[in-house]
């Protein structure tokens, strides 16, 4: 089976748990941290929502994603032409001898000076195509991981509700059987 049969495998199947979660979420209470433990209900929608707003990774792996998005204009970048200009002056003061003057005299010259330079790079062995493309796979990568990373959110709080929900269901089944594991043994 090839990697992309088993991702999409896996992929449906969690889709296919996370919309029966989703089809019918029983609230769930949260305790803080505070010594009134006061809680809050939220639903399984509301958990995901919260842990893909808040997790660290997840703003990372967006962050990356956009960072190589940037890469790619910069590759592109390079079919572009270059052009550059300058432009600079100096003044010069000085004092020299002038035979038609028989003295000294104060000078001053001034100088302005420009430049323009455009260029054009026709083929560079087919580096800047390589380099562009290097930058969208890079791209896409990053956004794969993303997407991976999100995944792994969606999962991780899927799996902790679910092990939530079972804990309470055992909590409960326990409280029904303490009353029959505190009769005598000779009472049926």
């Amino acid at each position: 089976m090839t990697v992309a049969r088993v991702f999409s495998a896996r992929l449906i199947a969690l889709a296919f748990l996370a919309g029966s979660l989703l089809a019918a979420p029983p609230p769930v209470r949260a305790q803080s941290s505070s010594a009134e433990s006061d809680t809050t209900t939220i639903t399984f929608s509301e958990a995901v929502r919260t842990a893909l707003r808040q997790n660290a990774t997840l703003k990372q792996e967006a962050n990356a994603a956009r960072i190589e998005e940037i890469g790619i204009s910069q590759a592109r970048s390079a079919f572009y032409p270059s052009l550059s200009m300058s432009l600079g002056g100096t003044q010069r003061y000085g004092r020299t001898f002038s035979q038609q003057e028989g003295g000294i005299v104060s000078e001053t010259n001034e100088t302005v000076e420009g430049g323009a330079r455009a260029s054009v790079n026709l083929f560079n062995g087919f580096g800047d195509v390589a380099g562009y493309r290097q930058a969208e796979h890079q791209a896409e990568a990053s956004e794969q991981s993303y997407q991976r990373a999100r995944q792994t959110v969606v999962f991780n709080v899927m799996s902790e509700f679910l092990t939530l929900i079972r804990r309470r269901e055992q909590v409960q089944v326990q409280k029904e059987n303490l009353p029959r594991s505190r009769r005598p043994s000779w009472i049926s």
